[in-house]
């Protein structure tokens, strides 16, 4: 309209012009990129994504629109040419600056989200671990609580059966010295019989202990095993043979010999049993004989006797029970002590107890 009314007047219109356009110009070209600047500014500050980056940022912008001022002060001719390339830089810059704030704060709070996350798993694997460990630990104790307890108990009761056979053991050795004594005192006087005596027998006077040989025979003594289970029989003198045992009443005294008459029992100076059958014996005259037994001779004490519970057969030598393992007596009642000497100049002494080589109480 000013265009048209100017060249009417017939005005300079390329002044007027100008002189418009410099009114214009400035105001056309700074105020979008201010506006724009001012929005981005405050949804920034919105969003709190404002750093010292960003204000930066918004500096710069500020510094590059104010000298697009200053220059559209010289030459509006090429701020008017280049308006709209200045506004998109201004704006792609500003949000270029914008999202890249945001990704490196997510980024920062990512990490540090997966800082937290690990330190509380740390943690918790370590409240974990301490648990386990103290409960492995309390399970330890009451295990070796448990084991010490039962071992206090164990030792008790070993403890306990020990003092029970030492009991015991002290109660047998009080019964075994009774009956020791009992026995002892059990066995009387005992003799050899003048009755039952070979006339070529000779007997010492009054105690008849002594037997002397003049030719060969037996002697028996007047009380049977029953009474007297054990006597003892020392080699004094001999010439030949002596052979020590148990005989019946019923025994011939001149023809035959304890041991070789059946019946009787007999333990013989070369070394042999003249017993019952049993495995291993070989026979002589139809009765049973064991050898390899122990020989004896003058010097030695030889006994015989009967283990009255069960009808064993006990031979000794110098107080020390020999094998008679398998030797039995049928019966002990009609038994009695009794040797039988070969040899005119033979010598033995009798010991019917009660104080004996051997110990009695270890088997009769």
């Amino acid at each position: 309209m000013s265009i048209l009314r100017e060249s009417t007047d017939g005005g300079d219109i390329t002044t007027d012009h100008h002189d418009q356009q410099e009114n214009l110009g400035p105001t056309s070209i700074l105020e979008p990129s201010v506006e724009v600047l001012l929005l981005r500014a405050r949804l920034a500050k919105l969003e709190g994504q404002i750093s010292s980056t960003s204000s930066c940022a918004s500096f710069e912008l500020l510094d590059f629109v104010g000298d697009a001022a200053d220059t559209s002060d010289n030459e509006p001719g090429k701020i008017a040419e280049h308006e709209g390339g200045n506004e998109s830089a201004a704006v792609d810059h500003l949000l270029l600056s914008s999202t890249e704030l945001h990704e490196k704060e997510e980024l920062d709070q990512t990490k540090e989200e997966s800082k937290n996350t690990k330190e509380s798993v740390d943690k918790k694997h370590e409240e974990q671990m301490a648990e386990l460990l103290r409960e492995e630990m309390k399970e330890q104790r009451e295990t070796d609580v448990a084991e010490l307890e039962e071992q206090k108990l164990s030792n008790a009761n070993k403890f306990a059966e020990i003092e029970q056979k030492n009991a015991l053991q002290q109660e047998n050795v009080v019964k075994l010295e009774k009956d020791q004594n009992e026995q002892q005192l059990n066995i009387g006087p005992n003799r050899w019989d003048s009755a039952a005596c070979h006339p070529d027998l000779a007997l010492s006077e009054p105690a008849r202990m002594i037997v002397r040989g003049k030719g060969w025979g037996s002697v028996i003594a007047e009380k049977p095993v029953s009474k007297n289970p054990y006597f003892e029989v020392r080699i004094l003198r001999n010439t030949s043979t002596i052979l020590v045992g148990l005989a019946t009443k019923q025994m011939p005294l001149d023809r035959e010999f304890v041991g070789a008459h059946k019946g009787t029992y007999a333990y013989v100076s070369d070394g042999t049993f003249w017993s019952n059958e049993v495995e291993g014996t070989s026979h002589y005259n139809g009765r049973p004989r064991i050898g390899g037994k122990p020989p004896f001779g003058v010097g030695d004490v030889v006994g015989c006797g009967i283990n009255l519970k069960n009808g064993q057969i006990i031979y000794t030598k110098n107080g020390k029970r020999l094998d008679t393992d398998g030797l039995f007596v049928n019966s002990a009642a009609n038994l009695s002590p009794c040797v039988t000497l070969w040899g005119s100049r033979a010598k033995i002494e009798a010991n019917f107890g009660p104080n004996f080589q051997f110990n009695i109480s270890d088997g009769i």
